[in-house]
């Protein structure tokens, strides 16, 4: 069975405190000395970085004042990359004229590919999910940013292969997150606290990388828009629809099944808003959620259009069109 390696979230100086956490998870010891390996050679590799930065910096002027192209590396996953659209606003706004690019993996991709400010989304498969590219693929990405000759980079991950990512493609100005001297790359470094006392919303996150760099921020919001062919395709509800998603916990390289809320709860729920708010429910999911969504309409044993069961059979486009006629979303995390 593959062990899985715990996430290191607190500064290097409490490695003592660490171990004793990770002490009841099997595997986790070899796990946690790899990361405080990583740290440190991370750390290390910072200062001739800084040096590489501050020699080039002087021939690489338009980066700094007007780029001309930029990407946006964010490959998974969908609900991370929601979370950057509210970005991707601040810098279009910023730089109108600008191409703007975004790498996104295969499972993913669709989130900028609804974006007005996306110009171009780069498909990168399964590049920066660990464990599910080799570094054949991750060669053949750096070839193909290279290519584009990017101005500025926004990295939105925190990990050393992608903020090393666009240095490898020549991008002069990089600009990302730094925790734990991950981002020792970038031109750029944006401190992000790794203590579990300090929390902050992802999105602000992204949007103090913008800060970071002078960027005005100014309300922007996370949006995903269906296109108007996928509204087209959906009718207006004659009455109150909700929409229920049971599953939930699954993305490439993770399957976290302890998210969802058990499906006898569900089923609980669902009868309270059919029987009493006389509500239409709307089943949603990919694929792999159609074996819970059938059990619970099964268990439902609803009549007529009471219960409609989409589960594996819409786009996320189309997906989102559905939600918009929908007062009310219960659902967990994606």
């Amino acid at each position: 069975m593959k062990r899985q390696c715990a996430r290191q979230s607190i500064p290097l100086h409490h490695h003592h405190r660490i171990s004793i956490r990770l002490k009841m998870l099997p595997g986790t010891k070899r796990c946690d000395l790899r990361q405080h390996i990583i740290t440190a050679l991370c750390y290390l590799l910072r200062y001739p970085f800084a040096l590489l930065n501050l020699i080039g910096r002087p021939f690489r002027g338009r980066a700094w004042r007007n780029p001309r192209s930029i990407v946006v590396i964010k490959p998974c996953c969908l609900g991370d990359l929601v979370m950057t659209t509210p970005l991707l606003e601040v810098i279009r706004h910023a730089y109108p004229d600008a191409t703007i690019s975004y790498v996104a993996g295969t499972w993913s991709k669709v989130i900028p590919e609804h974006h007005p400010a996306v110009d171009t989304v780069i498909d990168c498969s399964a590049v920066g999910i660990p464990g599910r590219y080799s570094f054949t693929d991750y060669s053949k990405l750096a070839r193909t940013l290279r290519a584009h000759h990017f101005d500025l980079a926004f990295v939105l991950d925190r990990s050393p292969m992608l903020t090393l990512l666009p240095w490898l493609s020549g991008i002069p100005r990089r600009v990302g997150p730094d925790s734990l001297g991950r981002g020792f790359s970038l031109t750029d470094r944006v401190p992000v606290s790794s203590s579990p006392t300090h929390l902050q919303h992802q999105a602000e996150v992204y949007l103090d990388l913008a800060r970071a760099i002078g960027l005005p921020v100014d309300a922007p919001r996370m949006r995903f828009e269906p296109t108007a062919q996928e509204r087209q395709s959906v009718s207006r509800p004659s009455r109150l629809r909700i929409a229920l998603f049971t599953g939930g916990g699954s993305n490439p390289g993770m399957d976290l099944t302890a998210k969802r809320w058990p499906l006898d709860r569900f089923e609980d729920l669902a009868r309270k808003l059919i029987y009493e708010l006389g509500a239409q429910l709307l089943l949603i999911g990919g694929p792999g959620d159609v074996p819970l969504n059938q059990q619970l309409q099964d268990a439902l044993g609803a009549q007529g259009d009471t219960v409609i069961n989409l589960t594996g059979k819409t786009t996320l486009g189309e997906l989102a069109a559905q939600l918009e006629q929908c007062a009310l979303f219960i659902g967990n995390d994606s």
